[in-house]
């Protein structure tokens, strides 16, 4: 994932490397467009590995890998297994809302 990272979103890695590396993690990210899936999960795996980046060895890593860690919440994810929407028609706002609902609740 690195090796795509660096070819495909060298901007977003090496803010990231940066960042990570002086200990100043931002508290907050705004990843936008198409293909975001590998840096966010990138992201994650380098905000809960015990290594200064992403070591994608580690059992924390591998679940955020197979999409199996409880803390990450997709919004794509409360979308497809809600009842009440059609998956082909929802937007981004209505994933976003359902999202923020979702929140409040606990």
């Amino acid at each position: 994932m690195k090796d795509y990272l660096i070819k495909y979103q060298p901007v977003f890695y090496h803010l990231i490397n940066n960042e990570f590396s002086q200990n100043r993690i931002p508290h907050a990210f705004l990843l936008v467009g198409n293909n975001t899936e590998k840096p966010l999960n990138f992201l994650a795996m380098s905000i809960i590995c015990d290594e200064t980046l992403a070591c994608m060895k580690c059992n924390d890593c591998r679940k955020v890998l197979e999409n199996k860690y409880s803390d990450i919440i997709k919004s794509a994810d409360l979308v497809e297994y809600n009842p009440l929407f059609d998956k082909d028609n929802v937007t981004k706002e209505i994933a976003t809302n359902i999202l923020n609902k979702w929140i409040e609740k606990f």
